[in-house]
């Protein structure tokens, strides 16, 4: 399940600046899987700015966006991420080095990571939020 925006802070508690929210599926951190999906609306409403619509080019073709991630739970950075929009998704997908994330901070299914985008350094911040086996169903 995927949260996003200030009604969810507002209903639960502020969470510093984590604008995006998302359960991890098996798409997410299967091994034969190497990327992060995002839905559109909350990218382009949390993340994305006017200069980067401007760089993904036309809306609705398969173009990337070059960005920083910062793993802010182990200060580790990770370079040339791509954010790439797809139409067959409608959603926004996250990958270069995600399997390799996956790996250093042992994802699973159903742990919640949140995303903020920080403008004024142009990185992607990235925290695993709660573990899985801390998750009441």
């Amino acid at each position: 399940m995927f949260f996003a925006g200030p009604d969810r802070a507002a209903s639960e508690g502020s969470d510093g600046p984590w604008k995006l929210h998302k359960d991890l599926f098996s798409t997410d951190v299967g091994a034969n899987w190497s990327h992060l999906l995002l839905p559109k609306a909350d990218v382009e409403t949390h993340i994305l700015n006017a200069e980067m619509v401007t760089a993904l080019g036309t809306p609705g073709k398969a173009s990337c966006l070059r960005v920083r991630l910062v793993d802010d739970d182990e200060g580790r950075g990770y370079e040339g991420m791509k954010l790439t929009y797809y139409n067959s998704c409608n959603g926004y997908v996250l990958n270069g080095a995600w399997n390799k994330i996956c790996k250093n901070r042992c994802l699973k299914v159903k742990d919640r990571v949140g995303l903020y985008w920080d403008p004024v350094d142009k990185v992607l911040h990235f925290s695993v939020r709660r573990r899985a086996e801390a998750a009441r169903d």
